[in-house]
């Protein structure tokens, strides 16, 4: 952007001097001659504002995508915020579930650790009629849960691996 307006700045000090030159002009074949070659400086500074604002314009996209960028990590933080690393059962696997302070009338799910770490929300759905496998629709991570009562799927907090 600096040489851009350095290169726009240098066009319209030729400018300037070349008004400056058509006044000490004698003859109306020179003032011709200098005003031919404002004319051309005019163009020029023409050119080099226009790829200025070219350059403005590609930097403000870049402001509003880092903007959307930071709005977008915020509200993951505040979402991520909500879930907790639970270790189930005793096979050992691991699942995000959602904390008991913000479930809000949310059902009980699990999302995958793995794609939960890749800042992607993805299901723990169930593989088969007895709740007993739960598997991520995204990356195929599988987690089995033997519970003697299917309605009952909540996670028990053995540690917490935050």
């Amino acid at each position: 952007m600096f040489t851009e307006i350095t290169a726009a700045y240098q066009s319209l000090s030729t400018v300037v001097q070349l008004a400056k030159t058509v006044q000490q002009a004698a003859t109306q074949v020179e003032k011709n001659e200098v005003l031919l070659g404002m004319q051309n400086a005019v163009l020029d500074l023409q050119s080099k504002m226009m790829a200025m604002h070219a350059k403005m314009d590609e930097l403000a996209e870049v402001r509003r995508a880092a903007e959307a960028k930071l709005i977008a990590y915020e509200n993951w933080n505040a979402e991520a915020e909500k879930y907790q690393l639970f270790n189930i059962g005793f096979t050992g696997r691991l699942v995000m579930a959602l904390k008991p302070s913000h479930a809000a009338g949310a059902p009980d799910h699990w999302l995958c650790p793995n794609c939960f770490e890749k800042k992607e929300k993805s299901y723990l759905n169930r593989e088969n009629a007895r709740y007993t496998e739960f598997k991520c629709i995204r990356c195929g991570y599988k987690v089995n849960y033997d519970a003697s009562d299917p309605r009952e799927i909540r996670p028990r907090e053995v540690r917490v691996l935050r």
